[in-house]
């Protein structure tokens, strides 16, 4: 199972990266890397995971929507910088839910 200090790591990154650009206060760099660094260990550890925590789950849906809807904020070289991290993004959430060997959901329940 992903480690809970992981998991509180993805949701703290999560959060102090895209609370503060909806809030239309810039893009902060450290921030996205941080939240880049939390996906990618978090993909390494689900790994060994045969589903996906529904905490975990939750980031990884909710993430690049919320960043999408942050997009009107910004215009020119930050707003090309807001699309390329919303990609980058993308491939992380995706590359999460897809390294257990099998995500579960409710629709898989018998």
């Amino acid at each position: 199972m992903i480690a809970e200090p992981l998991i509180a790591e993805l949701l703290d990154s999560s959060g102090a990266f895209y609370v503060p650009l909806r809030m239309g206060e810039g893009f902060d760099e450290s921030a996205y890397r941080r939240l880049c660094d939390a996906l990618q260990a978090s993909a390494a550890a689900l790994t060994k995971d045969d589903a996906v925590p529904k905490r975990v789950v939750n980031v990884l849906i909710d993430l690049v929507p919320a960043l999408d809807a942050a997009r009107y904020l910004y215009r020119g070289a930050l707003d090309e910088r807001l699309n390329q991290a919303i990609d980058e993004l993308s491939d992380l959430a995706r590359t999460c839910a897809v390294e257990g060997d099998k995500v579960s959901s409710s629709a898989d329940a018998p």
